[in-house]
């Protein structure tokens, strides 16, 4: 546009040269073209200037608009060059140093820092100011009345303004400024709570864990550790879990992920190592941990030993079993008092008032028959006198225990040839199968006992012609295996599993109204459970029964099956 006004010029300027030398000779017609081109462009440069009127007026607002956001700004501004000093500042950073701006400018950044950071600022200043890319201080400053605060700097390098003459084109860093007093306060304050929460926590006897959302255990306070005696790093995740009892791990980990899952609390009981090496039982009780926010955050539990509780309970648990043995031990005595032992001794009664009083009158095979049943009488009376006896001495202590190495077949043999007279009169056929050689490590008596109760019960279950084999062998274990079988009347299932309880009645007249008070069972089992062995039956209803015991012994020999008459 400038070119164009020039040439109109020269044009105008030629034209009255031409026409004052020549005033005659020039065209009326040029002078009003021309003049009609200067009025064209003076209209044209008068719209051009209320444009730039505009344009001014527009970039006034704007730097207005700019400079009221810069200062209002809710974080300082401040420009710094390579030295540090302070070449621009917003009024935001005036008020939080609470200095007059025109006070700030050509300062050093460092002169409203503490003496400490104010080191720290010009050791990292240099390569914060050629790379801050990523990197920001956190500083505390000072107003210029003294008051603390802390700030955040983070910055970017400021582009050279073209406006600027070569020699202000320098680098310059523009930095923020945020006033992070609250949150330092606010982060001083949960390190304050932290540590008061891990003291508490340290201070008492609980042991005590928390866990994250991930189910992965993450704290672990020092009373834990202690008792543990392992690290902090060694429990973490789920390295805890190597010192739970083996028996007890699937129940933790499933009865803790089942719960989790749900974000309900739970107790479980299991047994943990100790810095010993030793077990002891732990009463865990967790509950789900939330976030100011009500966020679920994971678990926090809080460990008891229990230990000594556990061992209590288990002693009151055997005092409890003892005092019920004792009870039915006290049941069962009184009971073959009132009936078993009664019973017998009425019917000897009966029967040896009628002789008396009928004696004279009696033929001989009569009498022969009283005789015999008299005879019975006191055989049953006075095996359950001995049953009785035996297992008072036994219940008081007063038995001892000798066991011996001896061969079992003569043994068992000299046993049953005592019950041989009764197995007669039924018709019962009683038979050995022990191999020659065979030895045993038991107590004599007691094994007599226990024979004689299992072999006297065989015959007395058995029908006429029926047969009682006693077998002994030995096991891979070393022990010997004894058995009883008889073909007789048998038990049924109900029956069977009452066999051997002091508390359960098991007693039942024989096939020929033999008596039976089921307490040299309980004799039997008292006697084999000293030697360490184990005792017990097998039996269907109407074919025969099988009584079994072990008791220690030697390497067995060929069986040699032996029959008694």
């Amino acid at each position: 546009m400038d070119d164009r006004l020039t040439k109109l010029k020269e044009a105008a300027e030629k034209a009255i040269d031409e026409s004052s030398q020549r005033s005659d000779d020039i065209p009326l017609t040029d002078f009003n073209r021309i003049i009609h081109h200067l009025k064209l462009y003076l209209t044209e440069l008068e719209f051009q200037n209320k444009e730039l009127q505009q344009t001014q007026n527009q970039l006034k607002n704007s730097e207005s608009r700019y400079a009221q956001l810069y200062n209002q700004a809710p974080v300082g501004y401040v420009t710094l060059n390579s030295n540090s000093i302070i070449v621009q500042a917003n009024q935001t950073f005036a008020d939080m140093v609470n200095t007059d701006s025109s006070q700030i400018l050509n300062s050093s950044l460092s002169d409203f820092m503490s003496d400490s950071d104010r080191a720290y600022f010009h050791t990292h200043f240099q390569a914060f100011f050629n790379n801050p890319a990523d990197k920001s201080m956190e500083l505390k400053m000072f107003k210029r009345d003294g008051a603390p605060f802390f700030a955040r700097i983070t910055g970017n390098l400021k582009s050279n303004d073209s406006s600027e003459t070569d020699k202000y084109k320098q680098p310059k860093l523009f930095l923020i400024i945020s006033d992070i007093t609250k949150q330092k306060i606010a982060e001083d304050l949960l390190i304050e709570r932290e540590y008061s929460y891990r003291t508490l926590a340290d201070s008492g006897q609980a042991l005590i864990w928390s866990s994250d959302t991930n189910k992965k255990y993450n704290y672990f306070n020092n009373v834990w550790l202690n008792f543990t005696g392992r690290s902090l790093e060694m429990e973490l995740g789920n390295g805890w879990m190597d010192g739970i009892h083996p028996d007890d791990f699937q129940y933790c980990t499933k009865t803790y992920q089942s719960h989790f899952d749900k974000q309900e609390s739970f107790n479980m009981e299991y047994r943990l190592r100790n810095s010993t090496g030793e077990y002891r039982w732990i009463l865990d009780k967790a509950t789900p941990n939330y976030n100011a926010k009500g966020e679920f955050i994971g678990y926090i539990g809080h460990c008891f030993d229990i230990s000594e509780i556990k061992n209590a309970e288990q002693r009151i648990t055997l005092k409890n079993e003892e005092l019920l043995k004792l009870n039915a031990e006290k049941d069962k005595f009184f009971s073959i008092i009132a009936h078993d032992l009664r019973s017998p001794f009425n019917s000897f009664l009966g029967l040896t008032h009628l002789m008396a009083e009928e004696l004279p009158r009696l033929k001989i095979s009569e009498v022969q028959r009283f005789a015999m049943s008299l005879s019975r009488s006191a055989t049953n009376l006075y095996g359950l006198l001995e049953n009785l006896l035996e297992w008072s001495s036994l219940q008081r202590g007063i038995i001892s225990f000798s066991p011996d190495y001896f061969a079992l077949k003569p043994k068992v043999s000299e046993i049953l040839q005592l019950l041989i007279e009764s197995a007669y009169n039924k018709g019962v056929d009683v038979e050995v199968v022990v191999p020659d050689g065979l030895m045993v490590f038991a107590d004599v008596k007691m094994l007599e006992s226990t024979v004689r109760n299992l072999a006297s019960n065989a015959i007395k279950f058995s029908l006429k012609g029926g047969k009682v084999v006693l077998r002994a062998q030995s096991l891979h274990d070393g022990s010997v295996e004894i058995s009883l079988t008889d073909s007789g009347i048998g038990m049924n299932k109900t029956l069977l599993e009452k066999l051997f309880r002091i508390h359960q009645q098991t007693s039942r007249m024989g096939t020929e109204g033999e008596h039976s008070s089921g307490l040299g069972l309980i004799l039997c089992k008292d006697f084999i459970e000293k030697h360490g062995g184990r005792i017990w039956a097998e039996s269907e209803e109407g074919k025969g029964s099988k009584f079994c015991f072990t008791l220690p012994g030697s390497p067995g020999m060929e069986f040699v099956p032996i029959k008694l008459n």
